[in-house]
């Protein structure tokens, strides 16, 4: 799981820098890597945030299989500032944010399915009411297609957010 400091020198470029985006508007980030929500400055951010590496989503009910192809489970860590106004942003990081871009340039949303609801990392669920000045460590699980090239986590419809290369998953 990744760590990190407000004025940790990893910080990204949030989507107020204006850093170079990919053709679909997004900042491209490693895994673990910062980025920010609210700021210029990542020592000002009202959300500082990292997705990791996915791996198996584990003690999914057989009953309800995968419905996009498969299910993983990605560490997320949060840690909300100051001056962070939970009416500014809704909940962070849950499932319905997320879109899988395919190999054939197709972007998928509806990543949360009833599936990627009973999986044991699903108890590990970021809270849906963060309070300011606080850090949260838990899980995303998304239901991937198996072709799969990167993941984006786009909370506002009207900017790119960011993406994550994953790389084929099957």
């Amino acid at each position: 799981m990744s760590t990190f400091a407000p004025t940790s020198t990893q910080a990204g470029p949030t989507l107020a820098t204006g850093a170079p985006t990919n053709a679909r508007d997004a900042l491209e980030k490693q895994w673990g890597e910062l980025a920010g929500m609210g700021c210029e400055d990542p020592a000002q951010c009202d959300v500082l945030f990292s997705l990791d590496k996915p791996a198996d989503a584990t003690g999914c009910m057989e009953q309800l299989p995968s419905e996009n192809g498969r299910l993983s489970a990605f560490p997320v860590t949060v840690q909300t500032g100051e001056k962070f106004d939970a009416s500014d942003y809704g909940t962070l990081l849950r499932s319905f944010d997320f879109v899988a871009i395919r190999a054939n340039g197709v972007t998928t949303s509806n990543l949360m399915t009833d599936a990627t609801l009973n999986c044991s990392e699903s108890d590990g669920a970021l809270p849906a009411n963060p309070v300011r000045s606080s850090r949260y460590q838990g899980f995303v699980v998304l239901d991937l297609p198996l072709d799969t090239t990167s993941v984006g986590y786009v909370p506002f419809s009207d900017q790119g957010g960011w993406e994550w290369k994953i790389g084929g998953i099957a």
